[in-house]
């Protein structure tokens, strides 16, 4: 029998009800479509999307618009091809085209707010130099077999500046709790493999 490999979410649902858990993750019955749960997946979609525009190929000189344009048109072909899970949220048409409506103005406005931070940059860096800058950081997806764990990290050089991704933090029933690895016996006198690594676990209210 393959060995299921679990997330945070898995895990957090699993603390919060183990039923919930048994009907989502092992029998996995459906839930019902939510129209705030399908318009996230789509906004995370276009942005995801967004974000890996080649920014050389956007005319400098009429940026703000090309930008705009992109965003919208990522927009559209996402929303669209969404249909199913959109029309299984069980809305009226109408209700849907004010989603939708909402949705594209809020993108919108994000998209403006965008472009007049790059906008602040050129002054000093080439049209892809600020849209570079300003491009978030792509998480990676980490699997352990041996423990039966995956998830994603976001590391990067501000929030990690040595790379040893010995610190972070988890929520759980809506309490936060920081982990943080520390390093002894390196010469691995007392310790074999990976043992001379400690973890601290607390909340981080108490930090």
């Amino acid at each position: 029998m393959t060995r299921k490999l679990q997330s945070p979410s898995s895990i957090n649902t699993y603390n919060q009800c183990p039923r919930k858990y048994f009907y989502r993750y092992i029998i996995k019955i459906e839930t019902e479509k939510s129209i705030y749960l399908v318009r996230g997946g789509i906004m995370h979609k276009v942005l995801e999307e967004f974000f890996k525009i080649n920014p050389k190929t956007i005319d400098p000189a009429n940026y703000s618009r090309e930008v705009m344009n992109r965003a919208t048109e990522l927009f559209i072909r996402n929303w669209e091809g969404n249909t199913e899970d959109l029309h299984g949220c069980e809305l009226s048409m109408e209700e849907l085209y004010e989603y939708y409506t909402e949705s594209m103005t809020m993108l919108k406005r994000w998209v403006g707010s965008f472009c007049e931070r790059m906008g602040q940059e050129l002054w000093s860096c080439t049209l892809a130099e600020a849209f570079n800058k300003h491009r978030p950081e792509t998480e990676v997806h980490l699997i352990s077999e041996r423990h039966g764990v995956q998830g994603f990290n976001d590391f990067n050089e501000n929030n990690d500046p040595w790379e040893e991704h010995d610190f972070g933090k988890v929520v759980i029933d809506d309490e936060e709790y920081f982990w943080k690895f520390d390093y002894y016996d390196n010469e691995y006198k007392y310790f074999k493999e990976d043992g001379n690594r400690v973890l601290t676990i607390m909340r981080a209210d108490e930090y």
